[in-house]
C-alpha cells in the first residue's frame, strides 16, 4: 500500500510518498516520491500547480503507432501469417509470414529499399508487438526469404486468400479484370528475362512480364504472376485461364493495354473467343474513325460520372466548376463477331490535355523562334546541331509544324517554320473523347465504363509496381527472386484495398492515403520519471477515436 508520510527536519515538515515493504519480515517504509517541504507542497496544490516538475520527466520513445497497428490489424484478419507460413515453410529463425507482414506494411506506407527497412522497423511499434527485435531485421534476411516464393507457391497462397475475401468482405471471384504489363532489366543475370514486346519502349533491354488479376466488384487483386519476357499477351491469357479455372473463376474479362490494340491483335482476340474490354489507341485512324461516327451518331450521351473542382475567382470567392463523364454506345460487326463501341468524354481530362498541348507548343514555338533568330543573325550555322535542336524543340509534336532549311554544306544559311493551326483545331476537336470496345454487347455501358476505370487502376498499380520493383542484377539475380518482389507489392496494394472496404462499409469514403496520414499522427510514447516509465498514446481526436474503433485498436496501452 502506498501511503503519504510526513517526516520533520531541521524545524521543518517534509512529505514524501511511500510504500510498506517487508525487510527481515518488519514492514519498513520504502520511499518511492520525495514531494519537498509540506508547506510547500500545501502551496501548490492549493494553487494547482504541479507537484511533479516538468523536467523530471524524460520522454523514452516515440513510435509509429497508428497506421503501422491499422494495416497490421487487417494483415491479421486476413490470417496472412498462417496462409503464407503453410506453403513457405521456413526451418528455422524468423518466419516468411512474419517478415512479409514487415515488408509489406512498408510497402504499403513508406516504400524502403531493404537495406532501410531496419531503421524504419526501430522506429514503429511492431518490435514489440511482433517480439522481434530490431537486429534481427537485416537486408540479407529478407532477400533470402524471397527464394520461397515461385509463381506455384504463390498461386497457393492467393488461393487460400481468396476464400478470406470471399467469406468475410463477400468479394465477387466471378467477375474478374485481368491485365499484363512489362518491366525491364539493366543486366543479364535475371533467368526470367527476356527480349520482348516492351510496353516501356525499350527493345533494347530484356523484361519480365508482369500480369495481374483484381475482382471487378471491389479492384481486390486475386492472382497474379511473373513470367518471361518473351510470353505474348494471347499466351498468358490462356495460361491464366487455366489458373482462373482452378481458382473457381468462370467469367474472365481481359483489358487490354492500349499498345496492343492493333487489327492484328483484336482479330486474334475475335478468333480466341474470349471477353475483352480495350480503349483504342489515340490519334490512330481507327480511334479518329470511331469517334467521329458515334459523334455523329443521333443517340443520347448517358452522363456516368462527374468531377468537381473548385477555382478561384477574380474577386477572390471559390467557385466550384462540373466536369461531365458521359459515354454512348453503338453495336457493330467486326471480324465476323458482334462488339460493343463506346464513345466515352470526360470534360476535365479535355481541359488538361488541352492546357498541357498549349503549353508545349508554346515552349516548342518559342525554341525554334530562338534558333530561327540565331540562324539569322548568321550566329549559328551547324548543320548537324540545328536539325538536333529544332528536332529536340517540337519532339512528339512534329505534325503540327512545317520546317524548311537551306543548307550549304556542312552549314545551315536560312530556317524558316509555320504552324499548321489546323491539325491543332483537329486535335483540339478530339480531346477528352475516348473509344472502348467490348467483346460481350450484352454488358451495360456502366458496367463497361466501370472496368476502364478499374482498368487506370490497375495500371497506376502497375506503375507503382515499377517504381518499386527496382530489380537491378546485383540484388535479384536468383531466378524466383523478382516473383518474391513483386509478391510484395501485391500484398501491400491487397492491404490498402481491403483497408478501403472496411472503411466505406462503415461509411467513410476518404481515400486511404488521407486516413492513414490522419492514423500516422497517432504515436505511442513511453514516459519516464522516478525511476517508473508508462506507455500512452497521443491524443486521440473524435475522428482516430472511430478509426480505432473501425479497425478494432485498443485506445489504451
Amino acid at each position: 500500500m502506498v501511503y503519504l508520510k510526513i517526516s520533520k527536519r531541521k524545524g521543518h515538515k517534509y512529505a514524501a510518498i511511500v510504500k510498506g515493504v517487508k525487510v527481515n519480515g518488519k514492514v519498513k517504509h520504502k520511499q518511492i516520491k520525495n514531494l519537498g517541504r509540506y508547506d510547500k507542497l500545501i502551496e501548490k496544490l492549493a494553487s494547482h500547480e504541479p507537484v511533479l516538475n516538468l523536467s523530471d520527466i524524460t520522454i523514452e520513445r516515440a513510435l509509429d503507432f497508428g497506421d503501422v497497428i491499422a494495416l497490421a490489424k487487417i494483415w491479421e484478419y486476413l490470417n496472412l501469417t498462417q496462409i503464407i507460413n503453410t506453403f513457405a515453410v521456413k526451418e528455422k529463425g524468423i518466419s516468411c509470414g512474419d517478415i512479409l507482414e514487415i515488408w509489406s506494411i512498408n510497402r504499403a506506407l513508406d516504400p524502403l529499399s531493404t537495406n532501410k527497412i531496419q531503421a524504419w522497423y526501430r522506429k514503429t511499434i511492431l518490435p514489440y508487438t511482433k517480439s522481434i527485435p530490431p537486429e534481427k531485421i537485416y537486408p540479407e534476411l529478407f532477400c533470402s526469404s524471397l527464394d520461397k516464393f515461385d509463381n506455384e507457391t504463390i498461386f497457393k497462397i492467393h488461393k487460400e486468400i481468396n476464400k478470406i475475401l470471399a467469406q468475410k468482405f463477400n468479394v465477387d471471384l466471378q467477375n474478374v479484370l485481368y491485365d499484363v504489363t512489362s518491366t525491364y532489366f539493366e543486366g543479364e543475370k535475371c533467368v526470367l528475362a527476356k527480349f520482348g514486346y516492351s510496353r516501356d519502349k525499350r527493345k533494347d533491354k530484356k523484361q519480365i512480364i508482369i500480369g495481374i488479376v483484381v475482382s471487378l466488384d471491389k479492384g481486390v487483386p486475386i492472382y497474379h504472376f511473373v513470367d518471361e519476357g518473351n510470353v505474348t499477351d494471347v499466351t498468358t491469357k490462356l495460361n491464366v485461364d487455366e489458373k482462373l479455372k482452378d481458382l473457381g473463376v468462370n467469367n474472365a474479362l481481359m483489358i487490354h493495354d492500349r499498345g496492343m490494340t492493333s487489327k492484328e491483335n483484336i482479330r486474334l482476340s475475335d478468333k480466341l473467343n474470349y471477353d475483352y474490354i480495350t480503349a483504342l489507341d489515340s490519334d490512330t485512324k481507327q480511334s479518329n474513325y470511331w469517334i467521329k461516327k458515334l459523334r455523329e451518331d443521333k443517340t443520347e450521351y448517358f452522363v456516368v460520372d462527374e468531377h468537381r473542382k473548385k477555382c478561384r475567382q477574380e474577386d477572390c470567392s471559390e467557385k466550384e466548376i462540373i466536369y461531365a463523364v458521359k459515354i454512348k454506345e453503338a453495336i457493330a460487326c467486326e471480324h465476323k463477331c458482334f462488339k460493343k463501341y463506346v464513345l466515352l468524354f470526360d470534360g476535365l481530362l479535355a481541359k488538361k490535355k488541352s492546357e498541357t498541348r498549349e503549353k508545349r507548343l508554346s515552349d516548342a514555338k518559342t525554341q525554334l523562334e530562338t534558333i530561327k533568330d540565331k540562324v539569322d543573325r548568321k550566329t549559328f550555322r551547324k548543320k548537324l546541331t540545328i536539325l538536333n535542336q529544332i528536332k529536340k524543340a517540337i519532339s512528339n509534336l512534329s505534325k503540327y509544324f512545317e520546317i524548311e532549311t537551306e543548307e550549304n554544306g556542312d552549314n545551315v544559311e536560312k530556317f524558316t517554320w509555320k504552324f499548321k493551326d489546323e491539325i491543332q483545331k483537329k486535335a483540339e476537336e478530339n480531346d477528352g473523347y475516348y473509344v472502348l470496345i467490348c467483346s460481350e454487347q450484352t454488358r451495360s455501358k456502366l458496367e463497361i465504363y466501370s472496368a476502364f476505370k478499374y482498368r487506370c487502376e490497375i495500371e497506376a498499380v502497375i506503375k507503382e509496381l515499377k517504381q518499386a520493383i527496382n530489380l537491378h542484377p546485383i540484388g535479384h539475380w536468383k531466378g524466383v527472386r523478382p516473383e518474391g518482389k513483386v509478391f510484395i507489392c501485391i500484398l501491400a496494394y491487397l492491404l490498402r484495398k481491403v483497408m478501403k472496404i472496411i472503411l466505406n462499409e462503415n461509411g467513410i469514403y476518404d481515400s486511404v492515403s488521407s486516413v492513414l496520414d490522419v492514423l500516422s499522427e497517432v504515436k505511442e510514447v513511453e514516459i519516464s520519471a522516478e525511476n517508473r516509465s508508462v506507455q500512452k498514446l497521443t491524443q486521440l481526436t473524435a475522428e482516430k477515436e472511430n478509426l480505432f474503433k473501425i479497425f478494432q485498436i485498443k485506445s489504451e496501452i
